[in-house]
């Protein structure tokens, strides 16, 4: 059962295009799949980290993911794996060969057509489109783009695949000069991706860039390209910059992109086989021990104490007389733990503390943390008003991480409890008194299943 609600988890994930939350909970998942020899899931967790890491521009990780994935394909996988694996191959094939990436593609929809997988025909042959124009071979890829119309109207849902086949579209109209279809296309892409998902983004700017350099609007169409090149160029993302700068040169734009010399090094410089993918910070790979912090997870939050170094900290701000806000946090896991399992809580837990350490971060805020679930941080020089706009905007924000399982969402429960030294005469306020207060009003919040308890 844990493995399968994680599995519904990282399809939601997918489906909502949260690559990174995917890389970051399908490596926990995979490694309970192969440990338990589970390969139908195994496989479920490579294609979604394939996916995923070619969605962020990992081509290292994904070229690591995809030979691990073919070995286990080749002994375990179904047709569906074999549909998916050849689709995932013609991606990374359109990077290195167009007509490689349209045979990866062909293989595809073989299986595809068997299984009655629309939405893998339509993702396959909106790519043939693309790679066909790319190639000069315009009658071919018509066919192939109005096939992938065709099976588009079909496919009800609005998930990763439905936006890689209006992807490839895009581009392919772009390629062709199809000015009409490229707006009614671009608009359907703008509804169904977010602000944040800025690959995508970059990839409209990239064949915006396309279709105006057709039309000679040479000017534009070079600031399209640095758009692109800035995310691409934040995100590390050496499979997009190799494919801008082919685009650069197809069209002559050199003296309209004003950062060539700069993306020429980038491309050259870097060998991308040799790529080390960073792992993703977890808590469990680090000791959350009361008094000790390990070296790179201060590093990652340098406002997290010890237990003594907090203590001083705060008796400081007291003798100072410094008012402060001492505030108790607590995560409720048990029935997320019995679903999903540990180590996926632990993610989960990291991810909902980052949360907290970004949001409270523009005020004056130390940190200490008691275990994975729980933690105290203080506030310093903040008024009433601020604080409690600050813990409804904190419950605002982690009460929108949700976990899916297939008959819906489980929230993550929270409960604060928090102490304020002006509550205090000077005489009796110390460092154990605010934290033993506010220890009591989260024990009350959690029994009465408040948010919080402040009185």
């Amino acid at each position: 059962m844990i493995i399968y609600n994680q599995i519904e988890h990282l399809k939601k994930l997918n489906e909502n295009l949260q690559y990174k939350e995917v890389i970051q909970y399908a490596k926990i998942t995979l490694h309970i799949t192969l440990e338990k020899k589970r390969y139908a899931e195994a496989l479920s967790c490579y294609e979604l980290l394939a996916n995923a890491a070619y969605g962020v521009g990992d081509i290292a990780n994904f070229c690591r993911t995809m030979l691990e994935y073919e070995k286990l394909c080749l002994i375990h996988g179904k047709k569906e794996n074999k549909m998916t694996y050849f689709y995932l191959l013609s991606t990374l094939k359109s990077v290195e060969n167009n007509e490689e990436s349209i045979e990866a593609s062909k293989k595809s929809i073989q299986y595809a057509s068997a299984l009655n997988q629309l939405e893998f025909l339509a993702v396959n042959y909106a790519n043939i489109a693309a790679q066909l124009a790319i190639l000069d071979q315009f009658d071919q890829a018509k066919i192939a783009a109005q096939l992938a119309n065709y099976y588009k109207m079909k496919i009800r849902n609005t998930g990763s695949l439905k936006v890689k086949v209006n992807m490839g579209l895009v581009y392919y109209y772009a390629v062709v000069g199809d000015s009409h279809q490229f707006k009614l296309v671009k608009n359907e892409l703008l509804q169904f991706i977010r602000e944040g998902q800025l690959i995508y983004h970059a990839q409209i700017a990239f064949s915006e860039a396309t279709i105006l350099a057709q039309q000679q609007e040479f000017h534009l169409s070079g600031i399209k390209l640095q758009k692109a090149y800035e995310i691409y160029k934040e995100q590390k993302n050496t499979i997009k910059l190799r494919i801008l700068s082919e685009i650069i040169q197809r069209y002559q734009l050199q003296s309209y992109f004003k950062c060539y010399d700069e993306l020429l090094t980038i491309i050259h410089e870097v060998d991308v086989g040799a790529i080390l993918y960073k792992q993703i910070q977890s808590i469990s790979s680090d000791d959350m021990e009361l008094d000790v912090v390990s070296a790179t997870f201060a590093y990652k939050y340098p406002k997290i104490h010890t237990k003594k170094s907090m203590e001083a900290y705060v008796n400081e701000l007291m003798q100072a007389n410094k008012n402060v806000y001492c505030l108790h946090w607590c995560f409720i896991t048990d029935e997320i733990s019995e679903l999903f399992g540990a180590l996926f809580v632990e993610q989960l837990l990291f991810e909902l503390f980052d949360s907290i350490y970004k949001k409270v971060t523009a005020y004056r805020v130390e940190f200490l943390v008691y275990s994975h679930k729980e933690g105290e941080f203080i506030v310093e020089g903040i008024s009433n008003e601020e604080f409690f706009t600050l813990i409804m905007e904190l419950e605002q924000q982690l009460q929108s991480s949700i976990v899916h399982l297939k008959m819906g969402s489980v929230g993550i429960p929270i409960h604060f409890g928090f102490a304020y030294s002006e509550e205090y005469s000077k005489d009796e306020l110390t460092y154990e008194r605010l934290i033993a207060h506010a220890d009591a009003r989260l024990y009350y919040a959690k029994s009465h299943g408040q948010l919080y308890m402040y009185s």
